[in-house]
């Protein structure tokens, strides 16, 4: 084989891989991932109509005929099915690329998706045992069995006001007060005059919590 048969075998596969990487590099990234498939398409069959010129100017006047294959004249219909069948041959160089890169693309972005879940959940899970920290909870625990010890009033009010102030429902707390002070001013128990002072704490408590929000 010399070397104008040698150039000539590598024209038309140098063509195809053209067509593969200019679509993978450029025009996939720049038109079809911006979702602009009119300008894609555009661009790619004005590359193929491009390629397929080259490729003949250059068969017909860059290399010289072979000395005992001199060029023949061919019917239009030949020509027209020559030309169709190169077309429908680069057209599907341009699918195997567009599939290729989407591909490629689709496993970056699941793989985006798993690290930032993963990340979240690591974010989560910090949290949680941030506040589930061991000596926050002994502290905690620590400070009402104190509290139990010293004055269990005050541990019915730490408990049950332990909310946050914008879930506060300010008609329930005043209704919640009103009762309480009715109750203290009967006669009543020991036990229920407690009980009744502990309401009465709460419900301003949680009167006061939910003014200052």
């Amino acid at each position: 084989m010399n070397m104008q048969e040698y150039v000539r075998f590598l024209v038309v596969p140098l063509s195809f891989m053209a067509v593969f990487y200019v679509n993978y590099l450029l025009l996939i990234d720049r038109y079809l991932f911006t979702r602009h498939v009119g300008r894609f398409l555009l661009a790619n069959a004005l590359l193929v109509a491009g390629v397929m010129l080259l490729v003949h100017l250059f068969f017909r006047f860059g290399i010289p005929p072979r000395p005992h294959h001199p060029p023949m004249e061919r019917p239009w219909q030949d020509t027209m099915f020559f030309f169709l069948r190169n077309a429908m041959l680069y057209l599907l160089v341009v699918g195997v690329s567009v599939a290729i890169r989407m591909t490629g693309q689709w496993y970056r972005a699941e793989n985006i998706r798993k690290d930032l879940e993963r990340s979240r959940s690591e974010a989560e899970l910090q949290n949680l045992k941030s506040q589930l920290n061991p000596h926050f909870l002994f502290n905690t625990l620590n400070n009402i069995y104190s509290l139990i010890q010293l004055d269990p009033d005050r541990v019915m009010v730490l408990v049950f006001s332990a909310e946050r102030p914008e879930e506060i429902d300010w008609a329930r707390a005043e209704a919640a007060k009103e009762r309480a002070e009715e109750r203290l001013r009967q006669k009543l128990s020991m036990r229920d005059y407690y009980n009744s002072k502990a309401a009465l704490a709460r419900a301003l408590a949680r009167l006061k919590a939910a003014k200052r929000h």
